[in-house]
């Protein structure tokens, strides 16, 4: 498979042999499970370290520790969402087409996503493991745009659609903004190829000041904050049939959040956070209902293996 870009120093095989040894050095050490990375894996890590080899091995078994715990990639592949009906009624999110060059396309209305109401439904846990499934599906679409392009497609892009963002974000969102920008930039360094931000308003500039601070400096690059005139710049990057219309494309646009959840399904899930907040659990894994009663509307997830 051809690389899609030229290999820096970093990703020299001098480098790519120095990690390797190092990372073998270090599972003896501390008993720590070191998988076996594939080169590209171990060049995006050495590029998000800028070649220090024993940071960049750090981070792969940081990585490594964290997907175990959290069941990636194969349990978040084979397994629906037990809560899907939550994100159905309130976050607007699809994965959509591809970039020119292959990248896999996400988009999130995120100005229409209610914090306060879904974090009533949802723990702040369980909103970061639904930001880790998402980088999971994100992989995925990767390898298999990189089978079916015959070239290394390894980042994506993202799009925040901030239309209907409050004019004061509540702590509970910033709180969320940073815990899933850590989980990207820790867990799944250079996975990012573009993250726009459209239809950001003026009040937005105070809270993107803010968001820079958490950012590596080559990750804020990567970002671009953008008003109501967006469609241009998107559609350099993205083919119109790969966006939706309201983004300036000619794609059919189709967004989750029209089936509410019924009355069980709202006491069920209420009584979940309820009990994980006396608990204090709210940031640590917490066992899903039961049962969840049905929905009135069948709801699929919005990614499968079988998509």
């Amino acid at each position: 498979m051809v690389a899609s870009t030229e290999l820096s120093e970093w990703e020299s095989e001098e480098y790519v042999t120095a990690f390797r040894e190092r990372l073998s050095l270090t599972v003896d050490e501390k008993k720590e499970n070191g998988g076996n990375p594939d080169d590209a894996t171990v060049r995006r890590f050495l590029r998000a370290r800028k070649g220090d080899v024993s940071a960049a091995v750090e981070q792969y078994i940081g990585a490594e520790r964290f997907f175990q715990e959290r069941g990636c990639p194969t349990l978040i592949l084979t397994n629906p969402d037990p809560a899907e009906a939550c994100y159905n009624a309130y976050c607007p999110a699809r994965n959509f087409g591809f970039d020119k060059e292959g990248r896999p396309v996400y988009i999130e209305k995120t100005g229409l996503v209610n914090v306060p109401t879904l974090t009533k439904v949802r723990t702040p846990y369980d909103l970061v493991h639904r930001h880790v499934r998402q980088q999971e599906i994100a992989a995925y679409r990767m390898r298999q745009s990189s089978k079916e392009r015959g070239t290394v497609v390894e980042n994506q892009i993202i799009i925040y659609d901030l239309k209907g963002l409050p004019l004061r974000p509540d702590a509970t969102s910033m709180s969320l903004m940073k815990a899933v920008l850590t989980v990207s930039q820790d867990y799944y360094p250079e996975r990012l190829f573009r993250f726009y931000l459209i239809n950001a308003p003026f009040v937005f500039m105070p809270v993107w000041a803010v968001i820079k601070v958490w950012l590596d400096p080559k990750t804020a690059d990567k970002f671009r904050v953008l008003g109501r005139n967006f469609q241009d710049e998107l559609l350099q990057q993205i083919d119109a049939d790969q966006l939706p219309v309201d983004m300036g494309g000619t794609a059919e646009s189709v967004w989750r959040n029209t089936i509410p959840l019924t009355e069980d399904q709202l006491k069920v899930f209420q009584e979940r956070v309820e009990a994980a907040k006396k608990a204090d659990r709210l940031w640590k894994p917490n066992p899903e209902p039961d049962q969840i009663p049905a929905g009135d509307e069948d709801v699929e997830p919005e990614f499968s293996l079988s998509n």
